[in-house]
């Protein structure tokens, strides 16, 4: 079944606790003279009971009705159910709830954002009992996925800000919580109360949501004033259609939000005293300014920063879109439709993967193969992209994959090839010396390098002339930079 459009599917998002508890749907009041506050005793529970409602933390409420909630407003593809009385929208992945929907300019032309920001999570269903996924609050800042192609919106057009942990925080320019004067007497009506679905039946809840627009925020202060930072923006430079704005310094994927993962990017910084060696004045791979300022040593761990030095960049911690090859719990966690959790031929990790046709060899780019047995959670004559190699990780070695520079060794690199293939080159600046694709090392597939000169544009007199690359193929072929070239 196809997916609704991000646009639908948080509309119902945002509309339905209200549904839910609408008196124009369901019983406007279920108190009792025995029981006047709704309280959980025998007679007021048999009381709100024969008014047909439900009593949820002491007080009486309306039941709510899933036939009541918003099915069908898109063709019958969003489906509701009630938990803990109130309406959630059902999902099958993180992408079903995201705070974003692509910028389609929806509810207004312009705006195409949503302040909800919510996880696909496990619940119980009230009518049946049952286990069902929905989307759920995640305690998470809004702005997360927020789309930035010209790289500057995160901090200066949206102007979100987030704790280390992915909570909401005060920026000096933007408050989580506007300042609203609703009743025009002088005072901010706009105030952080507890989120509703989030904290019900959570004591000392610390999730909550401005009363009036709905943004995220936090009941208590989460991190200290110095750690709150906007957004950034994670891509590929200004017209990257697949930038978003995303947090730096997370510790571990809890600061983040479902469907993305604490990983590292290399950051357009410098290393203080080790200008010329390492970082954008060194190679143009780190950044795309070698004036770029420095972070000292010290300040790694400072204020919150989660820097960490590579063998040629400086690298952030930063919360990532999960990827083909990044790791997963559950189908959930792969919040691209095509992606599902699989195994790993030979060392059975999770990870996210892009679902394949077993009987389509090229359904799978060539580093990876299609296993019909490798999906967590199988589907009938369907399969996983996997890995050749039998793992996402190498030692290091030449043409190992890898997911980022850690993996790559003390003197190596993670580089992008063609798709999603990526592979250490296990010495940066290259080091082999080569006259002929012979001289260079072999992948596990057994594909020689790419020895780099005049007929890949590669001059003399330059740290990369006559030294070995990954394998490229010939560009009267594929043109393609991959470990597996047939």
């Amino acid at each position: 079944m196809p997916l609704p459009s991000f646009a639908i599917r948080l509309f119902s998002v945002a509309t339905l606790s209200v549904v839910a508890l609408g008196a124009a749907l369901l019983p406007a009041a279920c108190g009792s003279d025995e029981d006047p506050d709704g309280a959980s005793s025998a007679s007021g529970t048999a009381s709100c009971e024969a008014q047909a409602g439900v009593v949820i933390d002491g007080v009486c409420e309306p039941k709510c009705l899933a036939s009541s909630c918003l099915q069908g407003i898109d063709a019958g593809v969003s489906a509701n159910v009630c938990v803990e009385n109130l309406c959630a929208l059902s999902c099958t992945a993180h992408s079903d709830c995201f705070n974003y929907n692509g910028g389609a300019g929806y509810p207004t032309q312009g705006q195409g954002y949503f302040m909800h920001t919510q996880d696909c999570g496990e619940a119980f269903d009230d009518d049946t009992g049952g286990k069902v996924q929905v989307c759920q609050s995640n305690a998470k800042a809004r702005g997360f996925g927020y789309a930035c192609p010209t790289g500057n919106e995160c901090g200066d057009v949206y102007r979100v800000f987030a704790c280390p942990n992915g909570a909401p925080c005060d920026g000096p320019a933007a408050p989580s919580c506007a300042i609203i004067d609703a009743n025009t007497d002088g005072a901010n009506d706009n105030v952080c109360v507890p989120d509703i679905d989030a904290c019900r039946g959570v004591a000392d809840c610390q999730i909550g949501r401005c009363s009036i627009e709905k943004a995220p925020c936090s009941m208590t202060p989460q991190c200290a004033p110095e750690q709150c930072q906007p957004l950034t923006c994670s891509g590929f430079g200004q017209g990257d259609a697949e930038a978003y704005c995303t947090r730096t310094d997370c510790k571990e994927d809890v600061d983040c939000p479902g469907g993305f993962y604490c990983g590292v990017q290399r950051v357009n910084l410098n290393i203080c005293g080790k200008e010329g060696d390492k970082g954008p004045s060194a190679f143009p791979l780190c950044g795309d300014d070698p004036d770029a300022p420095c972070v000292n040593e010290a300040d790694y761990q400072a204020n919150g920063n989660n820097f960490i030095e590579s063998s040629t960049c400086l690298l952030r911690t930063m919360c990532l879109k999960r990827e083909p090859c990044t790791t997963c719990a559950a189908d959930v966690d792969c919040n691209d439709p095509d992606m599902r959790c699989a195994r790993t031929p030979a060392d059975q990790a999770q990870v996210c993967a892009t679902l394949c046709n077993p009987a389509n060899e090229g359904d799978c780019p060539l580093d990876e193969q299609c296993d019909v047995n490798a999906l967590v959670t199988p589907i009938a004559g369907v399969g996983a992209c996997v890995p050749r190699f039998g793992q996402c990780k190498g030692t290091g070695a030449f043409c190992d994959p890898c997911v980022d520079d850690r993996d790559c060794g003390a003197t190596g690199v993670c580089l992008q090839a063609s798709g999603t293939e990526r592979a250490c080159l296990s010495n940066y600046p290259p080091s082999d010396d080569c006259t002929t694709n012979a001289n260079c090392p072999t992948s596990s597939a057994g594909v020689n390098g790419t020895c780099l000169d005049e007929d890949w544009g590669v001059a003399q007199g330059s740290a990369f002339y006559h030294k070995c690359y990954l394998p490229i193929d010939n560009p009267q072929a594929t043109g393609k930079t991959s470990c597996y070239l047939p």
